[in-house]
């Protein structure tokens, strides 16, 4: 979409592990890292592949601190299962610019609002959940792992052998509570679009 020129776009960052803010240091915060991998090189611990084509941002490490500090404000530790969870929405528009990166045909100088919203656990979302069972069980998965009908790790699954079975095979309550969240963010997240 950037080597297209878009002028717009929402990025919808799945991640199997949950957004974990360091306040001295933003850029060792636990953030997805195709995320990162857009504003500043990565570091690449199998040297089997080059993380530096990636980069297409310009003044990456300034923007994604600023994005990332955005993230801090949006969540909150929960004591429960000392996860980071939004209070509302994970979500930041962004005003970026782009460099030339020839490996995705991108020119420098490109003008782009992106709209990120990152898969985070919601407490307003929960507690508007209709089961109130079922938000303590997602509450208090990191202390009951492997006893939570497959929520231990909601709402960050994995894309291989999540439930053991292949690649994305979850289950009725994983899917359905997932695509309710992943629905009820984006409506949050995109209202002003």
């Amino acid at each position: 979409m950037l080597a297209r020129k878009m002028s717009k776009i929402v990025v919808f960052i799945n991640t199997k592990k949950p957004f974990s803010p360091n306040k001295k240091k933003p850029l060792d915060s636990g953030v997805n890292k195709s995320l990162k991998a857009l504003f500043i090189p990565i570091d690449n611990f199998w040297k089997k592949e080059d993380f530096s084509t990636n980069v297409v941002f310009e003044n990456g490490k300034e923007e994604l601190i600023n994005l990332i500090e955005h993230f801090r404000t949006l969540v909150k530790e929960e004591t429960s299962s000392e996860e980071y969870i939004a209070k509302t929405a994970l979500f930041a528009k962004t005003n970026l610019v782009t460099i030339e990166n020839k490996h995705y045909g991108i020119e420098a100088g490109h003008e782009v609002e992106i709209t990120w919203v990152y898969n985070c656990r919601s407490s307003a979302w929960e507690r508007k959940l209709k089961d109130k069972d079922l938000a303590k069980l997602i509450a208090k998965k990191k202390r009951l792992i492997g006893n939570q009908k497959g929520l231990e790790d909601f709402p960050h699954y994995g894309t291989f052998f999540e439930n053991i079975r292949g690649v994305v095979e979850l289950s009725k309550v994983q899917t359905n509570l997932l695509t309710n969240l992943s629905y009820w963010v984006a409506k949050k997240a995109l209202k002003d679009i």
